[in-house]
Order: structure tokens, then sequence, then C-alpha cells
């Protein structure tokens, strides 16, 4: 069994030129599935990290992959290089260096918002992350990674995922690889800042919730009729913002369930708190069966229906603004039995108000 050096000098050294051969059967595709998964369990192993682990490897599924790469998981929050977090080697298209990384799964950001929206939010979560992480190493970069030539036109945007879901990473140049024992315990490293980052996620076993606050704590939005505000945490608690997102998944999947029959308008569904940003007026964007738009602002709570919640300025004028689209959904009992009471319209229709908070300036002194 070759170390951990060997492994990634043969492929940078060897990869190029296995490329220009078929791919079925090839021997360095087959070395490369194989040795990265055996070395690293038996490193981990002898090193005694106690997490539940699983390790793969790609040069591509039918034909040669752009970037090779291998990967770790964690499979408490992660299991597939298409979503979650996890460390991974990543060969730039040249051969000419490998990145030790902690990154994102691209696929999952690609799913949910497309390409373009998706590159800028996988980008503003890897942000986040570098700002809630501490570098377990001063040999660790944030800084982005470079895979790809920037000037090309790819038929996939995988690479350009790979290069925007890294958190951070080490940079290993083809040709001045260091010892393996080195390299070794950079991964231990890493490792290391992987734990520390599962420590900090919502939910280790959903880890599209912890995604999705991430998201929301981003408070990305571009090319959207209302401007967004960034929601006053002072004010709203984490705890209350998670279940504010529980809420609006558990309404995500009750509207599906309505709109059955209707498959074009059910993918058209959208957690908006998510995609376009806090301060828009409503949560969820979802349809009736004629086509036309309903916009829920979701009001969660694990209490009874008739618990006092929160409304914002700009909720209740956008009730008032768009009365024929708009709905307030009321989520009670969200730990036990979870159940929606709707309302159409103007809230000032269904609710009284009390003011909670106040603008204020100093007085004049005379």
């Amino acid at each position: 069994m070759d170390d951990l050096r060997t492994i990634i000098d043969k492929t940078l050294k060897q990869y190029l030129n296995a490329k220009q051969t078929p791919f079925k059967d090839n021997q360095l595709a087959n070395y490369f599935r194989r040795e990265p998964k055996q070395y690293i369990e038996s490193y981990i192993k002898k090193t005694g990290f106690h997490f539940n682990y699983d390790v793969k490897s790609s040069v591509g599924n039918g034909r040669w992959a752009i970037i090779p790469w291998i990967v770790l998981f964690d499979t408490d929050i992660s299991n597939s290089a298409t979503n979650g977090i996890y460390i991974a080697y990543l060969f730039a298209e040249d051969m000419s260096k490998v990145y030790l990384s902690l990154m994102q799964g691209w696929t999952y950001y690609y799913n949910e918002f497309g390409t373009k929206i998706g590159q800028i939010k996988i980008n503003a979560a890897s942000n986040y992350w570098r700002n809630s992480l501490n570098l377990t190493s001063s040999t660790f970069s944030t800084q982005d990674i470079h895979l790809i030539d920037p000037s090309k036109r790819y038929d996939t945007s995988l690479p350009r995922g790979y290069e925007l879901g890294n958190i951070m990473s080490i940079k290993y140049d083809a040709g001045q690889l260091p010892t393996n024992q080195k390299m070794e315990d950079d991964l231990s490293l890493m490792i290391q800042s992987l734990e520390e980052l599962k420590s900090k996620l919502i939910s280790t076993k959903d880890i599209d919730l912890s995604n999705k606050y991430v998201l929301s704590r981003t408070n990305i939005i571009k090319n959207h009729k209302r401007t967004p505000t960034k929601r006053d945490y002072d004010q709203q608690s984490e705890n209350n913002r998670i279940t504010g997102l529980q809420g609006e998944r558990f309404v995500m999947k009750y509207e599906r369930n309505q709109l059955k029959g209707y498959k074009k308008l059910q993918h058209k569904i959208e957690q908006v708190s998510v995609t376009k940003g806090d301060g828009l007026g409503f949560d969820v964007l979802s349809f009736n069966t004629d086509g036309s738009e309903k916009h829920i602002e979701v009001k969660t709570t694990t209490d009874k229906k008739n618990t006092p919640f929160h409304i914002s300025q700009n909720e209740l004028l956008y009730s008032k603004e768009e009365s024929s689209s708009y709905w307030l959904y009321r989520v009670y009992d969200l730990n036990g039995d979870p159940k929606i009471k709707k309302y159409h319209g103007n809230l000032e229709n269904y609710f009284s108000f009390t003011p909670t908070s106040y603008i204020s300036s100093e007085k004049e002194t005379r």
C-alpha cells in the first residue's frame, strides 16, 4: 500500500497522460479509486480519531474528470461529495498543484439555486465559516483556491463550484510536495477543523437545515424589487430563528402537497427568506392552482396557536400593499403535532397590534 505522498505525487505526474487513454479499465483510474481509501482509513485507525468516517475518490464517472478528488467524510454530517461539508484533496486541472481543503458540496447549491445564484450562495457560506472557525495551523489559508483556467469555458459548473466551496486549505505544489509525515499532520489538523465546524452546526442530523440557517445569516439578495434588511438578532434570538426556519420548511412541504398534480408549480415553490434574503415582507413563495402567486409569511411557535408573535412594520405594510397575494401561515405546536392556521390579506383585519420598540433620539439640552 502506497503512502499519502506517493498517491498524490503519482496522480500529479500521471493524470494528464492517462487522460489521453481510454477511461474504462485504466490502470491509474483503478489505482486512484483503491489506494487513497485504503491508506487514509489505515491512517485514521492508527491515529485514533473517533468519528464515523468514509473515504471516496473519483477520476470521473464514465469519462475523465476535469478535477479528480479524494474526499474524507464525517458520515454524521455528509456521505456524498454533492452536499454537506467534508475534507477533500482537489487536483488542479493542469496538475500543477493539489489542495487539501475543508469544503462544501457544490451540487446542493446548484440544485437549490441554479448556477449564478448558487455560486453567490456557496461563496457566502464559505465566508461565514471562515469567520466562525479557528485556523488549526498557520499554514492553512482562507484565500481562494485556483483549480481551473478562468479564461476557459467549461461544460460543467463543478470546477468553479469546488473553488467557491473551499473554506480553508493548504496548497501543495507539484514537484515540491512535503514529506509524508507533514502531509499526515496537515490532514490531522484539518480533521480537527472539520470537527470544530461540526460542533457549530445547528443540527448534525439535518445538514439542509444547517445550510439554510447559515444562508439566512448572510443576507444576500440581488435584483429584487424590495430592499432586504438584516434581522434584528438582539430582538430575535437565534433559537427563535431556527424555529422559524423549521416552520418555513413545514410550510414548504405543506404547499407542495397542496399542489399535487401541478409539478411545474411545485418546482417553483421557493423559500425566499433564504434564497432572496430577509425583509421582503414574506418567507415562502407559493402558487394557487391557477398559477397566481401566494406570498406567505410564516410565524412559528412551539406553543399553542394563541401564543403572541412578532410582526415587523415591513411585514404589516406588505400585507396591506399586496393583500390579494399575501397570506400569513401561523404554524404552532411545532415540536408536537404541527398545525397551520391561515390568514389571507391585510393583517389588520385579523389581529390587534402592540408596539414593542421605538425609534429614539437624544433630547436637546438647554
